[in-house]
């Protein structure tokens, strides 16, 4: 089983060309779920198998501290005693597994703008929670940058990624194409874009982090959350759970958690259903290519170089 999904990750590197020669260290964004986890093991094949000079770092931002440091934020909760012990357990295996296979792990702080308070208090924290991250990425590469590192950001997003991305797509476009919404509705388009930016809809794409050329990366975008969570399993990867739901109730369980729990059900590869194989669904550029040919897709160098600048978009970030 790993081989052949190496071999689509390996394919997918190699057709987008997302590791050239050129990078010397590509940093690992690991949340701790099963897809940061399958990625941080397929980049690590890879370097094992085509790049032995290619160094690998796990990079981890250290909010919200309910979830990564659980002692210290419910440190005066007894009655989250049973809770601590079991999310520090998961926090400190993951660093401890992929730091016994030789990738140093670093947990990064958030950038001063985005205080925890503000997250919980906001009407959808999930996505303060991802501007947060965010900032935090780009302030670390940015430091790396500085130090002469040409280094590019690997995130672990899946083929249900780039659906819930797509068919949010279609349902905002009421059936205008991005051409309409760039000349027509210029902030719908603006935000639209900046959906893209973050889900990355393209295998690799510019952030836009001043001065620099910095790409995030997407390699296994060609993989289903199906494939990734037999594979996890299968490998016996370590796991950190998302505790923000059970922590805090709906509010804290962004809309994509439901798509993707749609999605796990209606294409199991465990069931028949002909959908699964199809050309459409089993290939990423077919995805791509038929929602550009639908117009809701802006080409790439529409996406490009605007990441960084939504992340302190005031203009953007008032809505949420």
């Amino acid at each position: 089983m790993f081989q052949q999904k190496y071999e689509k990750f390996l394919k997918t590197v190699n057709d987008y060309d997302l590791i050239p020669k050129g990078i010397d260290k590509v940093a690992i964004a690991m949340s701790g779920g099963k897809d940061a986890q399958v990625l941080a093991a397929l980049l690590l094949e890879y370097k094992q198998q085509e790049r032995p000079d290619l160094e690998l770092e796990i990079v981890t931002v250290a909010s919200p501290s309910w979830k990564y440091k659980p002692d210290e934020y419910f440190a005066s909760d007894e009655s989250k005693k049973d809770y601590i012990v079991e999310q520090k357990k998961a926090v400190d295996e993951t660093k401890k597994y992929w730091e016994k296979k030789g990738i140093p792990c670093t947990y990064v702080n958030t950038v001063p703008g985005i205080t925890e308070d503000m997250i919980m208090n906001a009407s959808k924290p999930c996505v303060w929670c991802f501007f947060g991250l965010y900032r935090a990425l780009c302030k670390y590469l940015e430091d790396e940058h500085k130090k002469g590192k040409n280094i590019t950001l690997a995130a672990g997003l899946t083929k249900f990624d780039l659906l819930y991305v797509l068919e949010s797509l279609i349902i905002r476009s009421g059936g205008k194409t991005w051409e309409h919404d760039k000349e027509h509705n210029p902030q719908k388009y603006y935000f639209n874009r900046m959906q893209l930016s973050w889900f990355s809809p393209y295998p690799k794409l510019k952030i836009g982090i001043p001065n620099t050329e910095i790409n995030k990366i997407t390699p296994i975008i060609n993989l289903t959350d199906n494939e990734t969570r037999e594979l996890a399993n299968s490998l016996g990867l370590p796991r950190i759970p998302d505790p923000c739901h059970k922590l805090f109730g709906e509010r804290f369980e962004s809309d994509k958690r439901h798509f993707d729990r749609y999605l796990a059900g209606t294409t199991t590869e465990d069931v028949n259903l002909d959908h699964v194989n199809s050309g459409f669904f089993s290939e990423y550029q077919s995805l791509l290519d038929t929602f550009t040919r639908v117009g809701v897709l802006p080409p790439v160098e529409e996406i490009d170089n605007i990441l960084y600048d939504g992340l302190y978009n005031k203009s953007l970030t008032s809505v949420f």
